[in-house]
């Protein structure tokens, strides 16, 4: 693992910048990225924003397999954008050399199941166009908020992977130009012998990007788009709960506040909570 990620020095990869052992446990320092992960801002990019993202994934990758790395892993959880918007992938835990041993049996599945290729859910041995297959179906997923494969189970998911079950983006997505669902079949094909290289599908896309909304920067669309997602939901409404109880008790005992106040001022730390979790945290102990 720190063989391959050593190899590893480009803009759009987290960067392996130290490690050691301690005779016991092996340590990895890796560069630390301030941002989100494109799972947390699925749903909230806009078309160019994201098909530029995923050029950069594959521009990324395209540099890794220049060198002899395979991600095998490639998923929305594991590719960040920093607050300048650019585009890191990360984990590549699970790579191996593609001139080394593998660093698993025939066989064994590694990854995660609703993004694998059809020769690693069969357990065959994997090369660069396994990772193209995944950015493929990343892209997908950010398009049209579903992934085209993932079913009620793995193993439906995987007999999805195995039979090409792939809808075209075109019928999903009738609004996108006919050139980006013909770039996404290409990444997905069945064969990998039929996908393009890394590098074909970053220039593709880069060509496509500018035809879908200005190619602007990564960004939120607003700041409310996380509530709908059911998770993060969830997630702020305890939150908010938790704050506001709190906020209430110790409002009660502080006497510089009017014993009318604390109600309204724990729902309004609640409420900014419930939108912005690190503002909400801001306004409570500027409260207190």
């Amino acid at each position: 693992e720190v063989e391959a990620a050593r190899a590893l020095d480009h803009p759009d990869i987290v960067a392996l910048l130290d490690f050691f052992s301690d005779g016991r446990r092996s340590f990895l320092v890796w560069e630390l990225v301030r941002g989100e992960s494109l799972a947390e801002l699925a749903g909230e990019l806009r078309d160019d924003e994201a098909v530029l993202a995923v050029a950069q994934i594959c521009e990324a990758l395209a540099y890794a397999h220049a060198r002899g790395v395979v991600h095998r892993d490639v998923k929305p959880q594991n590719v960040m954008v920093d607050r300048q918007g650019v585009v890191k992938v990360m984990d590549f835990g699970i790579a191996r050399l593609a001139d080394a041993d593998t660093l698993t049996a025939e066989g064994e599945l590694l990854g995660t199941v609703a993004y694998m290729s059809p020769e690693q859910a069969a357990g065959r041995r994997v090369g660069p166009p396994t990772d193209v297959y995944s950015a493929g179906l990343l892209l997908y997923e950010l398009l049209t908020g579903e992934n085209p494969v993932r079913g009620a189970t793995a193993g439906e998911t995987v007999g999805n992977i195995l039979a090409g079950r792939i809808a075209p983006l075109e019928q999903v997505r009738p609004d996108l130009p006919r050139e980006l669902s013909d770039v996404l079949a290409a990444a997905c094909s069945l064969p990998a012998g039929e996908r393009p290289s890394a590098a074909e599908t970053a220039d593709a896309l880069r060509s496509l990007s500018g035809q879908l909304d200005g190619g602007r920067r990564l960004r939120p669309r607003r700041l409310l788009a996380p509530l709908r997602r059911l998770d993060v939901v969830a997630q702020r409404c305890l939150g908010a709960v938790l704050v506001a109880s709190c906020l209430a008790v110790l409002l009660s005992r502080l006497p510089a506040y009017p014993p009318g106040w604390t109600l309204a001022v724990a729902l309004a730390a609640a409420l900014v909570w419930l939108v912005a979790p690190r503002l909400g945290l801001a306004f409570s102990l500027g409260v207190a």
